[in-house]
């Protein structure tokens, strides 16, 4: 029997492709085989409009024949921004910087592969989904949309950060 969960099973993303509400970036197909084994790590400068929200990040390995599998996986709750002493309210529209810690990997990603960061508000049902509303979340019976902005220029520079590539 496999101990596996939902979230720590490579399994193939292909189908979530086309979803408007995840925002991708991929690599050029790799022209040589690469190692990677260690921690993975995901640092964004976000904003949302609304008061907390999750962000998630997906590291996905797109093989050349378009299947999409998931290796690594990380969530953060901007109600913790702080730590888990005292809760943050987002001021709506300004800038925060956050760092999501993924699931730790150790793959070979063949040539011809590409190498693909997902970023989303939400990974139901791996994670609970936020409510968007900065409420207690086991009290709170309201939903709402956020409307999330991912930076990536010169002063807030988003990155994906991967263990140093293993070589022989």
């Amino acid at each position: 029997m496999s101990t596996a969960t939902w979230s720590t099973r490579s399994i193939d993303q292909a189908v979530y492709d086309h979803r408007q509400d995840v925002l991708v970036y991929v690599t050029a197909p790799l022209d040589r085989a690469m190692v990677l084994i260690g921690d993975v790590r995901c640092d964004l400068w976000i904003a949302s409009d609304a008061p907390e929200t999750d962000f998630t990040a997906k590291l996905v390995e797109v093989r050349p024949d378009g299947q999409a599998i998931g290796h690594s996986t990380g969530i953060f709750r901007t109600r913790y921004l702080d730590g888990y002493d005292q809760e943050v309210r987002l001021e709506p529209g300004a800038p925060y910087w956050i760092s999501i810690a993924m699931s730790p990997i150790g793959i070979c990603f063949l040539p011809g592969s590409r190498i693909r960061l997902d970023i989303s508000s939400s990974d139901f049902p791996n994670f609970d989904r936020s409510h968007n509303t900065g409420e207690p979340f086991w009290h709170d019976g309201d939903l709402r949309t956020a409307r999330q902005r991912v930076f990536h220029d010169r002063a807030r520079p988003s990155r994906l950060l991967l263990p140093t590539p293993v070589t022989s």
